[in-house]
Formats: C-alpha cells, structure tokens, sequence
C-alpha cells in the first residue's frame, strides 16, 4: 500500500520510490550539507506502514527511545486499550 501524505498545497502525494528520489534530487540541490551527506549515505529507506493514530504514536515513540523499547511500550499499550475497549 503506498503511503500517502498531504502536502501544504492540499494535494495528495503517494509517496512510493519514485516520488522518494525526486524530493531526494530536489533537497541536494537546494542543500550542498545535505548533497554531502547523500553521497555517502545514497540509499534511504522508505519504510510503508497504515496510516493512523497507532503508527504515529509508534513512529513518536521511536523517535524518542530506542526501538526496543519503543516497541514494549506501544505493546503495552495497545494491551491497555483491549482491556479499555
């Protein structure tokens, strides 16, 4: 399933690895630090979960511990909102 994202314009952009590289191109022309950074590091990952409020919260989740952790807390709480529902 793509993912799909709105942008600001309020148009619907199915981000696939297509539309990856191009917002790819588009930055490291506008950025050399992040051209530089690109060429060493040229593949990036395009990672493709459902959209909705349990993969945001996961997503915020590993953004701010490690991923393992991160998941033991997201199973955690989808346990207490089974137990809720």
């Amino acid at each position: 399933m793509p993912l799909q994202v709105t942008q600001v314009s309020g148009h619907r952009l199915t981000i696939n690895r297509e539309t990856l590289a191009e917002g790819v191109r588009v930055l490291t022309q506008r950025d050399r630090v992040l051209a530089q950074v690109y060429e060493q590091v040229p593949t990036l990952p395009l990672w493709l979960r459902p959209p909705g409020l349990a993969t945001l919260v996961q997503i915020i989740l590993e953004q701010q511990v490690s991923l393992k952790s991160a998941q033991a807390t997201f199973n955690r709480l989808q346990h207490i909102c089974h137990q809720k529902c």
